[in-house]
């Protein structure tokens, strides 16, 4: 058993929370400014976000750090606040989390920055900058690392030499972003950043935002198959797009593409669940491969009732 596997533990599946800007921003945060910097000045709002996804029945919170690394809270004045910013918000989330019973991820987001040869960042100025948001996660009593919208496999080498290098006793989860061209925007296609990332070693490999859960099928199925059945694949579906914007599916809609990400993911099901939950938040058979266990990892955002 893996340790992610040993984390999460039981046979139900797993369900994770959604977008935090989206929340945040139906409570007021205007476009554009940086919701960490609610971490420090609006606690309530962030607590009152985790809580919500807690109560719809989310397993995993995720930390409201996807903005974290000091290049993204530079651009807002907020650099010499990174280590507070990032504590703070493993604390808000390991608050709501020891209440529910549930598990805290922090989250890694992309530095912004380009590595070179196409920019200025050095692979170790990159591991250095999420070695140091990293520190405060932990500070704070994150479970596992969640490195998150990735485009570049270079810049996930970086986050994953961070986790080694701080914090090597925690399972670390890296997921990418592919358009409906099923590549990121550096060119990297599905089972190349499985087959990459896994020997790496990442615990888990997925896909997220890009174009919504639509590419999610055939990335799976294009992941190669000794790996798919030793790792993971953490099928999230989250968004960034704004709550104002059209973001399909419609909460109605989630269970199709769960069951198909399901079943994509790991091929014929062995056996299946039927969780008590809502109708419209779990799919009809939730599988994984990792010793038949049936357990889905999936970011479904905006589907709160």
């Amino acid at each position: 058993m893996s340790r992610l596997a040993a984390l999460l533990g039981g046979d139900r599946p797993v369900l994770l929370d959604g977008g935090m800007g989206t929340l945040l921003q139906d409570s007021g945060l205007e476009d554009g400014a940086p919701g960490e910097l609610w971490n420090l000045e609006n606690p309530d709002a962030i607590r009152a976000a985790h809580t919500a996804y807690a109560e719809a029945g989310a397993r995993v919170l995720t930390t409201n750090t996807f903005g974290g690394t000091r290049p993204r809270l530079d651009m807002h004045g907020l650099g010499g606040r990174l280590d507070e910013v990032n504590r703070n918000a493993a604390l808000l989330a390991r608050s709501v989390a020891d209440e529910f019973g549930l598990l805290v991820a922090g989250d890694l987001g992309p530095t912004g920055e380009l590595l070179a040869p196409l920019g200025t960042l050095t692979p170790e100025d990159a591991q250095a900058l999420f070695a140091e948001q990293l520190r405060a996660l932990v500070a704070g009593g994150i479970d596992l690392v969640l490195v998150e919208t990735l485009s570049d496999l270079a810049e996930a080498d970086a986050a994953l030499a961070a986790a080694r290098e701080v914090a090597p006793h925690l399972p670390v989860v890296v997921t990418m972003s592919f358009d409906t061209n099923l590549r990121t925007m550096m060119g990297v296609r599905p089972a190349d950043a499985v087959a990459h990332l896994a020997a790496a070693g990442a615990d888990a490999v997925g896909a997220n935002c890009g174009r919504g859960p639509q590419p999610g099928p055939t990335a799976c199925c294009s992941s190669p198959s000794p790996t798919r059945d030793s790792r993971r694949w953490w099928a999230t579906t989250s968004s960034t797009t704004p709550a104002r914007r059209t973001w399909p599916p419609t909460p109605h809609g989630w269970p199709t593409w769960a069951s198909t990400w399901s079943v994509a993911a790991a091929g014929p099901p062995r056996r299946t669940s039927t969780p008590s939950a809502p109708p419209w938040l779990w799919p009809h058979d939730i599988v994984d491969e990792l010793g038949g266990q049936p357990v889905l990892l999936a970011v479904l955002d905006r589907c709160s009732p």
